[in-house]
């Protein structure tokens, strides 16, 4: 996980911009994801930090400008 992403997730029924790190599945699929670090709490609990499979916005921290 080396890039940061941002993705939308739905937090106690709101759709909310969070942040995390690409997950390199190694098949051609990425994932925005929190790894073991960050989770979401809310009131059904506890969750992780996960995207859809290939559906985050890219942005590089290396160039700003850089985004996909």
């Amino acid at each position: 996980m080396h890039q940061h992403v941002v993705t939308n997730m739905l937090i106690n029924g709101v759709e909310q911009i969070v942040h995390g790190y690409v997950e390199d599945f190694g098949n051609g699929d990425f994932q925005c994801t929190g790894g073991t670090e960050i989770t979401v709490a809310d009131t059904q609990g506890e969750q992780p930090l996960l995207s859809v499979v290939n559906q985050f916005e890219w942005m590089s921290l290396n160039n700003p400008k850089q985004v996909g």
